[in-house]
């Protein structure tokens, strides 16, 4: 918060700060008629986290900035950067009236959406803060909560103030990740904060698998079977069943499905 005042005589400068609130303060409901008594009363039972007063007699000229910041996590300076994929969308476009296309095809692209994370949990205020992300291969950028202050093919760029002790930036942003080749779909972030000698970074990124299971359908069917054993009594510890046995079926084309019989060491037969 910053304030400038010029004045002659008497003045007074004062700044108060109220935390979190107790337990049962915070949902209290008041109508119009009943703020005043009810502001008056709430305030009467808070005890101020910051009571700055002070009173001037004379002919001042006064610039402050106060910033008020919360607890640190650590005895040094200390970024703490996350990344991850909120979700990924598909997004019907329209055509274009020169890109050929049949009757009732649709175009779409995938979106992906990204959240960035920066925490100062030093012990210091930070600035100037430095954020770039650097896009999946074959991404493209759309859009961003924060207007980047530059942008490549590949990455694009955030320049932040400054962060208190304790405050936390967020930025998201959303890549078109269509053209993306397999196998991973991952985003970096680095971040930098400060200058020369007193400069921190700290990075994280995001990643995706795409296709593992190289599948050409999304279904499986599996069945399992047990019989008692007569001849030989059975396992004792399976009641004298003996170990199931597991057919797969692929319901897709392509290669079949191996699968590797339970044996008595095993409890489950291993698939691949």
């Amino acid at each position: 918060m910053d304030t400038e005042a010029n004045f002659s005589g008497r003045a007074r400068y004062r700044t108060i700060y109220y935390g979190a609130s107790p337990a049962g303060l915070d949902n209290t409901s008041t109508n119009e008629s009943e703020n005043a008594s009810t502001n008056s009363s709430v305030k009467s039972r808070l005890v101020p986290t910051i009571d700055f007063d002070e009173i001037y007699e004379g002919d001042y000229s006064i610039a402050r900035r106060i910033l008020i910041s919360g607890a640190s996590r650590y005895d040094r300076p200390h970024l703490n950067v996350t990344k991850g994929l909120e979700g990924i969308e598909e997004e019907t476009l329209p055509w274009g009236s020169d890109e050929p296309h049949l009757p009732g095809e649709t175009k779409t692209r995938k979106i992906a959406a990204y959240a960035i994370g920066i925490e100062n949990d030093g012990n210091r205020a930070l600035g100037p803060i430095r954020v770039q992300d650097l896009f999946p291969k074959g991404a493209g950028y759309l859009r961003s909560s924060l207007r980047p202050t530059e942008m490549t093919a590949e990455s694009c760029n955030w320049t932040l103030t400054h962060l208190a002790i304790g405050d936390v930036a967020e930025i998201e942003i959303e890549l078109d990740v269509t053209g993306c080749p397999g196998p991973e779909l991952t985003n970096r972030v680095f971040v930098c904060a400060g200058e020369g000698d007193e400069e921190i970074c700290a990075a994280n990124f995001s990643s995706l698998e795409i296709g593992w299971l190289s599948w050409p359908s999304d279904e499986i069917s599996g069945a399992k079977a047990g019989e008692l054993d007569e001849a030989e009594g059975g396992r004792e510890d399976c009641g004298g069943w003996s170990l199931p046995s597991w057919d797969f079926e692929r319901l897709g084309s392509g290669a079949d499905l191996a699968c590797e019989p339970a044996s008595a060491e095993d409890d489950l037969g291993l698939c691949s």
